[in-house]
């Protein structure tokens, strides 16, 4: 089956709930369990749905909500991508890879993004996928207050 993005609207907020809710899912996309209260949750979906700056997708199989995908604009008026699978039946099927195929052909319609992402640099096979769409290896970061992502490899779209 194949995935479709989105833009993320006010009716993916139960969806959102469910993974932020998740131990797993919470350690995959930010490296712990803490757990959240759920007026703090849905503040934070409430921002992403209304950023001016950002951009936030669903990602879709069969219009079914599984995840997410963002552009992140930084400091530098760079975007960082972001990506879960938040909906833990449909984690190592490929669909993050071909969200991220997607979302990189959205990019380069637009051709005005630099865009980058950042992933663990012992990673090898996310890397490579990464690299199948474009994305380079630029530079290693660190992050020492990190104590889940303490360093990075930041791989920049060509």
């Amino acid at each position: 089956m194949k995935i479709s993005l989105r833009e993320l609207n006010e009716f993916d907020i139960e969806n959102f709930l469910l993974w932020m809710k998740d131990e797993s899912v919470l350690r995959l996309a930010i490296g712990n369990a803490e757990e959240f209260l759920e007026q703090d949750i849905k503040k934070c979906f409430s921002k992403m749905v209304n950023s001016k700056k950002d951009e936030h997708y669903a990602i879709l199989l069969s219009e079914k909500p599984i995840g997410l995908i963002s552009l992140i604009k930084d400091r530098e008026n760079n975007h960082k991508m972001q990506l879960l699978i938040g909906d833990k039946g449909y984690w190592s099927k490929g669909y993050d890879m071909e969200a991220v195929k997607q979302m990189v052909e959205k990019i380069k319609e637009r051709k005005d993004l630099q865009v980058y992402i950042e992933v663990r640099p012992d990673k090898t096979g996310s890397i490579a996928a990464f690299a199948n769409y474009g994305f380079v290896p630029t530079k290693n970061k660190k992050y020492p207050k990190d104590g889940h992502f303490p360093r990075a490899l930041k791989m920049e779209l060509s």
